[in-house]
């Protein structure tokens, strides 16, 4: 809460500088228009496309500065710069500039997924998987639900290598589970379980999904295409060559490379605490040992986001909680089942935290959830909220594992702050 009081004190300061009499215009629709139409289009080079988009977004955020309004902003970088990061190459000055334009969309929209994969994608095209992969990771932290970035995470593990097919294959059967429907999430499985060399397993799971929907194509060509024996066995060709191969070419066009903001040490050391807690997880499932010394190390300082983690994995050898942190102490309870009047008292020490005290109240309580829990809606707005409220409607009828599901995933999204990732940037 400190940085955002913080963050809003800032902006009103701005707001101020530019006096009732100077409002910026934000850019007009036709001129929106205008660039997406060449964007799209085959004959204009990408300096002079990327230069009109940073005029547009630059008028825009003035106009957020002005007048707290960021929706003009943040939706023409998520549209039209989404648009030119996929289909144009740009130099190392305009990629260093988009970058900045993400950052300051994330500032003001921490809450908004297309920021974050507006991020992933900046760093897929660089070539900087490591970033990459944390951003995806710190996307799952914050929005439980996201199945594209869950999805996109198991591509990035698959091109890794098999010693991250495991991790893979739960994010993959997760998509699915929360999306039966889903045909994406269902191809790049049977993709994966033929390098797995289980690909009786993968025609059977094509065939019961091609009874649900005998018109979907993409599994249908999957499905053709592994029974005529002409499915491709390895990594390379099932995903990775020509997709590294793009990138590759995409980062030999830099004429220098990118320079990594500060506050990138932050989202990479969040990726690899998400990492290190996903593996532990599968591991432990099957009854096997994985390494923890990472989130070990951090949870001995203090770290809210570590200790939450490992007091969900080693209760036992977990430290006690600081004041701070939540999530951690939130963990301890729901560990205990504790009781009604326990969590009120958590309440009372947390209010900042009093709607997710709430829900993990309601999934404690046998039967509970039923009644609708109010959850803030602000224009800023919480990721957390935005899963609780989603999870509200899978309360009533959810199974212990379920609930134990969600209890985590709450905790988890509410145990840092998104803004602290870019926090050194917004200085």
């Amino acid at each position: 809460m400190e940085l955002a009081d913080a963050l809003r004190t800032n902006l009103q300061a701005e707001n101020r500088s530019f006096g009732k009499a100077s409002i910026p215009i934000p850019a007009r629709q036709e001129e929106w228009g205008e660039l997406k139409k060449d964007i799209l289009g085959p004959d204009h080079r990408p300096e002079t496309l990327a230069r009109r988009l940073f005029e547009l977004l630059e008028r825009n955020h003035d106009y957020a500065m002005a007048t707290g309004v960021s929706c003009f902003f943040v939706r023409t970088l998520h549209n039209l710069g989404t648009a030119l990061l996929e289909r144009h190459v740009l130099g190392s000055a305009d990629m260093s500039r988009f970058g900045i334009m993400i950052e300051r969309a994330l500032i003001w929209e921490p809450a908004n997924p297309y920021c974050w994969m507006l991020w992933a994608e900046w760093f897929k095209v660089q070539n900087r998987r490591d970033a990459h992969e944390a951003t995806l990771r710190e996307m799952l932290r914050l929005f439980p639900s996201d199945l594209h970035a869950r999805v996109e995470l198991a591509l990035l593990l698959i091109s890794r290598g098999n010693a991250c097919w495991d991790e893979a294959e739960h994010h993959l059967r997760n998509a699915m589970d929360q999306d039966p429907n889903g045909s994406h999430s269902c191809v790049v499985m049977a993709r994966l379980l033929v390098l797995r060399r289980r690909s009786t397993e993968a025609k059977a799971m094509l065939a019961k999904f091609l009874e649900r929907h005998p018109d979907n194509a993409a599994v249908q060509e999957s499905l053709d295409r592994l029974q005529d024996r002409s499915y491709p066995e390895t990594a390379a060709a099932a995903f990775g060559d020509a997709w590294n191969d793009e990138i590759q070419e995409r980062a030999a066009h830099q004429d220098s490379p990118i320079s990594l903001p500060g506050a990138l040490q932050e989202l990479l050391r969040r990726g690899h605490l998400a990492g290190e807690f996903s593996r532990a997880r599968i591991a432990m499932a099957r009854g096997l040992d994985a390494p923890t010394d990472l989130i070990r190390r951090e949870s001995l300082k203090g770290d809210p986001l570590a200790g939450f983690y490992s007091q969900w994995l080693m209760p036992e050898e977990t430290p006690e909680s600081p004041p701070h942190a939540w999530a951690w102490k939130a963990c301890r309870y729901w560990q205990a089942s504790a009781s009604p009047d326990d969590w009120r008292h958590l309440a009372t020490h947390f209010p900042e935290a009093a709607p997710e005290t709430e829900f993990l109240r309601a999934l404690a309580t046998p039967g509970g959830g039923g009644d609708p829990i109010g959850y803030g809606n602000n224009g800023a707005g919480r990721a957390v909220d935005a899963f609780m409220r989603e999870a509200q409607e899978r309360l009533v009828g959810a199974s212990p594992r379920e609930r134990d599901e969600l209890a985590g995933a709450v905790m988890a999204c509410a145990a840092v702050d998104a803004r602290d990732v870019l926090w050194e940037s917004a200085d």
